[in-house]
């Protein structure tokens, strides 16, 4: 999947931007669409895109596109989706729950951890507050392929480390 940078289109316009997905086989373009950022229309933030695995099961890996900086229930409570790898179709969708998380800033695909079949994926939130205490402790939370329900929530320890800035598969 390749995306362009999503141009300006004015204040208080949201940015778009394109994804290909591209053939390695051959160079080409298989699919493209234009796609909404809903972040902030001046901000410097750029969506993020991991690939995740099989999560529908079809037989074709998927990708994720994380939205940090999306207003949804409050500023920059971030977004990330997942879509189809083989037509874009839009699978799951999950919004951030508080202002300033930046959910969707990291992505990353687990693989089978629930052993259904679908590959399951993680979504970090780095400056989530911490339930216990009001500090920005950072969440990462994992989900099932199968039906998009919350597998596990790890949270951070400490204030200010921004735990789940960024996620690997090692």
């Amino acid at each position: 999947v390749v995306s362009d940078s999503g141009a300006y289109r004015g204040p208080n316009i949201p940015r778009e931007y394109r994804l290909n997905v591209v053939s390695l086989a051959s160079g080409t373009v298989v699919w493209s669409f234009a796609h909404p950022y809903a972040g902030s229309s001046s901000s410097s933030h750029q969506p993020i895109i991991e690939a995740v695995g099989d999560v529908n099961a079809d037989g074709f890996d998927d990708f994720m596109v994380g939205e940090p900086t999306y207003f949804g229930v409050a500023p920059r409570s971030g977004r990330a989706k997942v879509f189809s790898g083989i037509d874009g179709a839009i699978l799951f969708v999950f919004d951030g729950s508080a202002a300033f998380t930046y959910f969707g800033g990291s992505l990353v695909g687990l693989g089978d951890v629930n052993s259904d079949g679908h590959a399951d994926f993680a979504v970090g939130a780095p400056t989530t507050l911490h339930t216990s205490g009001g500090t920005a402790n950072g969440e990462v939370f994992a989900y099932s392929g199968l039906d998009g329900s919350v597998l596990f929530v790890l949270s951070g320890i400490s204030m200010r480390y921004a735990f789940g800035y960024v996620l690997i598969n090692a």
